[in-house]
């Protein structure tokens, strides 16, 4: 009975030795419903969680651990500051319950705020002034690229077009081809 708390004071002379109906879960298991709360916030299946934390992070969370967390079996995860950017909500809520589930201040997430810092710094000293061009098409680089939308072979065909157009030739052979005069 140690998840057990009495919840009855002791100046209305109340019994303190009789244990409390008011049960407390252990750990895993209120991470676990913290967890099933915060995805179903997001609207967020656990196939789509797992294949979010795959194309986000590169992390590859198996089904059988997934069925820990949701079960109980485990206390937390060394993934739940990635979890909770994914689902939208406060990674110190999800670990402990603490604080509120998600920011009311209107902060950003860090990888929100990151990108949020790369496209400000690239406007701001790389791209020259007068060229809205540049910064519209490194937007939606940038956005493809945190959003994982660009595969291996779409990666190595932008590399070989850019050392095309700059006349990089080491670069266009990494990139798998040589530019020719045709291209």
């Amino acid at each position: 009975m140690d998840n057990v708390q009495d919840n009855r004071g002791g100046a209305d002379g109340l019994d303190f030795n009789r244990p409390s109906l008011v049960h407390l879960p252990d750990e895993g298991a209120a991470f676990a419903a913290r967890m099933e709360f915060a995805m179903m916030y997001a609207r967020m299946t656990t196939p789509r969680l797992r294949q979010r934390m795959m194309e986000d992070y590169g992390i590859r969370l198996s089904k059988s651990t997934m069925s820990k967390i949701l079960n109980g079996k485990t206390k937390r995860t060394r993934f739940f500051m990635e979890m909770a950017d994914v689902l939208g909500v406060n990674p110190r809520w999800l670990a402990t319950g603490k604080e509120s589930m998600v920011d009311t201040t209107g902060r950003l997430s860090s990888k929100d705020q990151a990108l949020k810092d790369v496209k400000r710094l690239v406007k701001q000293y790389l791209v020259p002034p007068k060229r809205s061009d540049l910064i519209r098409m490194h937007d939606k680089l940038t956005d493809a690229v945190s959003r994982n939308r660009l595969s291996r072979d779409n990666t190595a065909l932008l590399e070989q077009m850019l050392s095309t157009v700059l006349g990089d030739q080491e670069g266009a052979i990494r990139g798998g081809g040589v530019p020719t005069s045709n291209d």
